[in-house]
């Protein structure tokens, strides 16, 4: 048996699974990272927390500095019914970064895609339903700007 297991973990190694991070953590790579303010009030604040919560220091004015270029919502139709009204959409969330450190600039568009169903008799739960979907996608977008810059 325990030989089993010690052929299953050699395997699994060899597979590419990895049994702890072998990548640094985000504030090893960058300790402070400069944010500079952005029109888009929300998408700058859940930049600072999500970057805050992973312990980076975003007061330092000497720190490499990340921009939010641009942070684009585009809504695309999917299905129709018979009567006309659209019943299905895809919705994708596009946010363009700019990284300024002292080795160049270093451009990142990170990009989230959900569908969703709409019903038109329920106006309300739709617009709630956008604004759960929107959330979701930036908190996508955020885990994925997290793991770009710990392996940038």
């Amino acid at each position: 048996m325990k030989i089993l297991g010690i052929i299953l973990v050699i395997c699994l190694q060899g597979c590419g699974l990895q049994w702890g991070s072998q990548h640094p953590s985000l504030v090893q790579k960058y300790p402070a990272i400069q944010i500079p303010f952005a029109h888009d009030t929300f998408m700058h604040q859940l930049v600072l927390q999500t970057l805050q919560h992973e312990g980076v220091d975003t007061d330092s004015l000497t720190a490499p500095t990340l921009k939010i270029v641009s942070n684009t919502l585009e809504q695309h139709p999917l299905v129709y019914a018979l009567d006309g009204e659209l019943r299905r959409e895809q919705m994708r969330l596009t946010v363009a970064f700019e990284l300024h450190t002292p080795a160049g600039t270093h451009p990142l568009t990170l990009t989230s895609v959900r569908e969703r169903a709409i019903i038109s008799r329920q106006r309300l739960a739709a617009d709630i339903e956008l604004q759960n979907i929107t959330r979701s996608m930036q908190r996508d977008i955020m885990h994925q700007l997290v793991r770009h810059l710990r392996l940038a």
